[in-house]
């Protein structure tokens, strides 16, 4: 995991490294899969979540149509207006993120949840399941996929042959 300092002048510093770096570079360590923390230097405070969402929207508004922007942010907004449980599975449908999300995580975000609210303690091992089908479903749709795309390039190399 990369550990990155933000002094108060909000300037961000890579300990593994040793060098100041931006938003843009912490976008780059998430789209490498990378696993990053950022604590606030003075108060030693976990501001991860805070950094991450600054750099999202520096990533995303950075060389994007106006019209995208606005329906990303929208349909965010209105995601997220009941609960975060249904959002999570709605990501997840999308395959959004799924690659990261091993059962100590998953575990660790429903807790969270039951914790806000967003989820009673008694709906905690039917949700987990729920998620868990919804990923084999992905994944197996993700098999699928790959099996047809593989008969399509087998399909199209023998045409090339034959020609």
């Amino acid at each position: 995991m990369r550990i990155i300092k933000r002094y108060s002048n909000r300037r961000l510093y890579d300990a593994f490294c040793s060098q100041l770096i931006h938003l843009e570079d912490i976008a780059d360590f998430i789209q490498k899969g990378e696993e990053v923390k950022v604590i606030d230097n003075t108060t030693g405070k976990d501001i991860t979540s805070k950094v991450l969402a600054q750099a999202f929207l520096r990533l995303v508004t950075k060389n994007k149509s106006e019209d995208f922007k606005v329906f990303l942010f929208s349909s965010l907004i209105r995601e997220i207006k009941e609960n975060l449980s249904n959002f999570l599975i709605r990501l997840i449908q999308g395959g959004i993120g799924t690659e990261l999300l091993n059962p100590e995580r998953l575990t660790k975000i429903v807790e969270e949840f039951i914790g806000k609210g967003d989820l009673e303690i008694h709906e905690k091992d039917e949700y987990l399941k729920k998620v868990i089908y919804r990923l084999n479903v992905n994944q197996d749709k993700l098999f699928e996929l790959l099996k047809d795309q593989k008969e399509i390039e087998w399909r199209t190399l023998i045409q090339v042959k034959k020609n």
